[in-house]
């Protein structure tokens, strides 16, 4: 956790940046951990992307205060089951936070790293980037 937040203060002290415009974008464990930092950091992100992530057990009841989530799944995941992403989705809606789910029927766990790229990959690419220009723009 620590190691996101210095870096997350080099983007900031980095003139090249913008540092009301930052979100944390992960992969399986990376999502965990760009979740679980936004649960206990929720002023110093402002939006989390994650694919096929979960938030901690632990950290479940400081989703009230969590920035913008996406949340992208694979419904045929057999690492990290989809029950992870429903559950994000109700918690995220039962506390009033901002978020978005895209689950893909088909996919299963990494399908964005498929080569060549499936239609499920360009789609999941592009809600991603839609979802950053809504929540990161000025």
């Amino acid at each position: 956790m620590i190691e996101i937040g210095f870096g997350l203060e080099g983007l900031r002290n980095n003139p090249a940046v913008e540092p009301n415009r930052i979100a944390l974008l992960g992969f399986p464990l990376g999502a965990n951990l760009a979740l679980a930092f936004a649960a206990l950091r929720p002023d110093e992100v402002q939006a989390v992307v994650e694919y096929y992530g979960w938030l901690p057990r632990k950290l479940q009841s400081r989703a009230g205060s969590m920035p913008p989530v996406l949340i992208v799944h694979g419904k045929q995941d057999e690492i990290v089951p989809v029950n992870f992403a429903t559950d994000l989705d109700g918690l995220l809606t039962k506390n009033q936070r901002p978020h978005e789910i895209k689950i893909y029927d088909d996919a299963g766990h990494g399908f964005n790293f498929q080569s060549p790229p499936t239609k499920d990959t360009k789609d999941a690419w592009e809600h991603t980037l839609t979802f950053l220009h809504k929540y990161l723009k000025q």
